[in-house]
């Protein structure tokens, strides 16, 4: 079978039946073959067709099945980890469900005083969006309630300096291997867990602390990191299923009502955009142009882009409404190849944004940014309006103050939606607005809401 079959086999199995087993142990065994092309469809079939699936819809009885699912995975033949974990007590799929299911509970415990903690460690959950959306929350949250404690970030070198406010915390860079195949990312859980070590080595049990925000370094919450009394993890993926409400908003209530007696009202906070910033203040100013900030980026997700159709209408549409607008260059080679496409049919004039420039000459109405997210972010920062796919560029717009129109494409339930829409910050607007579609098909529909938005802002736009 190939490995698409057998992670379908997967996905249409009872959790725990024995299909359930010999499916996730065969998909695994491929996914660690010294062949690279199986092992790289492999990889592809385990997070793209089973694993994103199960986390996608925000449920216990699919988060239970990642877990058992996962657990099957790393004790399969030819698993890196698979000694590590049973010289740790968890030699067998039974051992580390069971300890996930401790764990992802202990929300509901009684929490614990801030003011014991001298140590505190929170991890990275990889994907820069989920980063913007739920750690930097949590790390806010913790920046708030343990403000005599040291606080670590144990991230990717990427998501480590995403955040503002450097000197709230210390950076430990790890690095995840995020496009490897799978056995490479298994073998990155053991040196964040040498990392969390590191950090808490010399404190006692009650002065330190370890918050997992659901990160796939521990695969989702797994994996051990050591003592589990000073873990708290936040299951993002159950936690308050039941209300549709912007991922973002409960996990800083899953630190205040749970975990910080009640810390702060917590939102994501801005990149720091030091320096960069002022590339947006001297492009709005030179221009002295209504300025829109637009990214097509979907992280290889192509199933919730609308396509070329509605991606070059809307460029024309931000034309037509008087917009210069800067388009956001991606951070892969596919979402550039779609931006390229975008500027070839564009009808007006184009310029791309370099980054060590200021922007004085580059009065062009298209506009294309290839720099990083915080070079991104500083292009934009003093945009009207933003409007973007289900991305971290769309949770960095709503933090910085502009309006935004986030367009949510076919998501696999309402509470995916919910979960995902970004929170507006700081903002004299209270909501973003979100913005839903199923397919191509609803690209007229989704155009027409965008240029109500765009008339809104527009009948207060200090240049015209």
């Amino acid at each position: 079978m190939t490995a698409r079959e057998l992670a379908r086999g997967v996905m249409e199995a009872s959790t725990g039946s024995r299909d359930f087993v010999d499916y996730s142990r065969a998909l695994a065994q491929l996914a660690f073959s010294r062949n690279r092309r199986l092992a790289a469809e492999a990889t592809h079939a385990v997070f793209s067709d089973v694993v994103q699936p199960l986390a996608d819809r925000f449920d216990t009885a699919s988060s239970d099945a990642h877990a058992a699912f996962m657990a099957e995975v790393v004790h399969a033949p030819g698993s890196p980890i698979a000694e590590t974990l049973h010289t740790l007590g968890y030699g067998s799929p039974e051992g580390l469900v069971e300890r996930y299911s401790k764990v992802g509970y202990k929300y509901l415990q009684e929490p614990f005083d801030a003011e014991d903690i001298e140590q505190a460690v929170v991890l990275s959950r990889v994907g820069i969006k989920e980063d913007f959306a739920v750690t930097s929350t949590i790390l806010g949250c913790a920046r708030y309630a343990f403000r005599g404690a040291d606080i670590d970030f144990v991230a990717p070198k990427k998501n480590a300096y995403l955040f503002a406010s450097p000197h709230a915390f210390n950076r430990r860079i790890v690095s995840y291997p995020h496009t490897s195949p799978l056995a490479y990312r298994l073998l990155a859980w053991k040196r964040v867990r040498r990392a969390v070590q590191t950090c808490i080595q010399g404190f006692p049990p009650d002065e330190r602390l370890v918050v997992d925000p659901d990160s796939c370094m521990t695969l989702h919450g797994l994996l051990p990191l050591g003592d589990d009394s000073c873990l708290r993890f936040f299951p993002s993926r159950t936690y308050a299923e039941e209300e549709p409400s912007r991922i973002a908003d409960l996990a800083a209530a899953w630190c205040g009502d749970w975990f910080f007696w009640g810390g702060p009202e917590a939102h994501p906070y801005v990149v720091d955009n030091t320096g960069s910033s002022e590339r947006g203040f001297a492009l709005a100013f030179t221009l002295r142009k209504k300025l829109a900030g637009v990214s097509f980026s979907v992280a290889g997700r192509e199933s919730v882009r609308l396509g070329g159709d509605f991606e070059d209408s809307l460029l024309e549409l931000l034309r037509k409404h008087g917009y210069w607008t800067v388009l956001d260059g991606g951070r892969d080679e596919s979402d550039a190849a779609v931006v390229a496409e975008r500027v070839r049919a564009f009808r007006g004039t184009m310029k791309e944004l370099a980054v060590a420039k200021d922007g004085r000459r580059n009065h062009a109405r298209l506009m294309t940014s290839k720099g990083t997210l915080r070079d991104f972010g500083g292009w934009i920062s003093r945009a009207l309006v933003y409007i973007g796919y289900d991305s971290a560029a769309s949770h960095v717009a709503a933090s910085m103050g502009m309006r935004v129109a986030y367009v949510s494409v076919g998501a696999p339930n309402e509470t995916y939606a919910a979960r995902w829409t970004p929170v507006a910050c700081d903002s004299q607007f209270d909501e973003v607005d979100s913005v839903s579609a199923e397919g191509p098909d609803d690209g007229p529909a989704v155009l027409e809401r965008i240029e109500a938005v765009l008339e809104e802002v527009s009948a207060d736009a200090p240049w015209s």
